[in-house]
């Protein structure tokens, strides 16, 4: 039953890759594929056949057909969505909020400065600290300080990264490659630096969207595998060495640690496989939560702070399953004290009505995924990278629950608009205080 799984595993993430190759590239595509089949083929066979997983999960013969059932699911209602889906133009509004084309260069500048400020006043908030630049603080722990109704102050905090996409998208196409990519590579270490992210892997996610944009679908194709295997290990060292640094164990750092480190560290970013197995093992014992999650994310109230709206709908769903299934919180054996586990997609929607909650969360998935292939396909040069960068975030979400996905959708929107208009501020600012070009009589 397993090996007839996995096989399906294969066949469907071929037919996914082919559908997605044709319509945002091989880059994109590729990334997905990497991805997927490392967390729902590769994982599961160590889980199964070679018994690596966490001591507190299970590789019962039931369980992981139940989480290949799932997995199974989900890139089957993937490739409808893609199939049927893919290929429709968004509406003019979407095109709209993403589209950073027309903005100046003095508009981009301004909006940028005004976000590293914003983003100064949110961290110094965070970190009780207006020196938090220069101290080795976990960024990590800061976060979650912020998790009982204050977690509205690490978007604040983070908002410059937003400033790093506009950046991107508005100066990539404009330049020859070595000076484009010293650009991103430049402004990524600043709003690393300026804002100690929590995330890891956003920064890095920037050069993978922007390779699916500066580089032509004709040339992707013969991009070599081998090279692009290479550039994606690099990408797991400077991941591991990103975490390092974001925790404040940068004194740690070595050369074969980042080297061969990388490896171990990838390694445990599976473990949401292993909670998934959990979860399909145990999850009869426990009470459904009936979309009640799903309830609170569906529609944009979800950014709302919870501070100040006590009563709206509760959204975290990764909270609350792990603290049902870790009352006495996550192991610190092998996570981060106050660690909120994550449990993948298909999973969490497992949590709800079973396998109907799979479907829910697969379907509102592809959803997601179509629209941002939609822009991919029809947007302008800025919007193409926007898009590229979601379809790769989004791509990365298979290891979080919808709700948070849903989130992650709502909140990048509203950035997006509030970005876009501060950028077109500056710039009709700047060209309006522009003094009038002095007139030459020729006569």
């Amino acid at each position: 039953m397993i090996e007839g799984l996995l096989f399906a595993h294969v066949v469907a993430l071929i037919a996914v890759y082919r559908l997605l190759s044709g319509r945002i590239g091989r880059v994109l595509a590729l990334t997905w594929l990497s991805y997927m089949t490392i967390f729902t083929v590769l994982k599961p066979v160590l889980l199964y056949y070679y018994d690596l997983y966490y001591p507190y999960s299970t590789n019962d013969a039931g369980a992981v057909e139940s989480l290949l059932a799932g997995s199974l699911m989900f890139l089957g209602v993937l490739w409808v969505a893609v199939r049927f889906f893919g290929d429709r133009a968004p509406p003019a509004l979407a095109m709209r909020i993403y589209d950073f084309d027309g903005i100046s260069i003095r508009g981009v500048v301004g909006a940028f400065l005004v976000l590293m400020l914003v983003s100064f006043g949110g961290s110094t908030l965070k970190f009780n600290s207006p020196t938090y630049m220069f101290s080795l603080v976990d960024a990590f722990e800061a976060s979650m300080n912020l998790a009982n109704g204050s977690w509205y102050l690490n978007y604040i905090a983070e908002i410059l990264f937003y400033g790093l996409l506009m950046v991107v998208a508005c100066s990539y196409w404009r330049f020859k490659m070595t000076k484009s990519l010293a650009i991103v590579l430049g402004t990524i270490l600043l709003t690393y630096f300026w804002t100690k992210m929590s995330s890891r892997t956003g920064a890095l996610v920037v050069i993978v969207g922007w390779m699916s944009c500066y580089f032509s679908v004709e040339r992707q194709r013969r991009i070599n595998i081998f090279w692009l295997g290479v550039a994606g290990y690099l990408m797991l060292i400077l991941l591991y060495v990103g975490n390092l640094v974001r925790t404040g164990n940068a004194g740690n750092l070595s050369l074969d640690t980042a080297i061969f480190g990388a490896v171990f560290a990838a390694a445990s970013d599976l473990s949401p496989v292993d909670n998934a197995t959990l979860m399909y093992s145990e999850m009869w014992q426990h009470d459904p939560t009936w979309f009640l999650y799903l309830l609170g994310s569906i529609t944009p109230t979800v950014l709302l702070p919870s501070s100040l709206f006590p009563f709206k709908i509760p959204a975290d769903k990764d909270a609350e399953l792990t603290r049902i299934f870790f009352p006495g919180g996550a192991d610190t054996a092998f996570y981060h004290e106050g660690s909120t586990l994550t449990f993948t997609v298909p999973a969490t929607g497992y949590a709800d009505a079973g396998y109907l909650g799979v479907f829910v969360a697969c379907v509102l998935y592809a959803m997601i995924m179509c629209w941002y292939i939609w822009l991919f396909r029809n947007g302008s040069r800025s919007t193409r990278f926007l898009a590229g960068y979601l379809i790769v975030v989004h791509t990365v979400g298979y290891r979080l629950s919808i709700e948070t996905l849903l989130v992650a959708f709502y909140s990048s929107m509203m950035f997006f608009v509030f970005t876009r208009r501060l950028a077109l501020f500056f710039g009709s600012w700047s060209a309006a205080v522009q003094p009038a070009p002095r007139r030459i009589d020729l006569a």
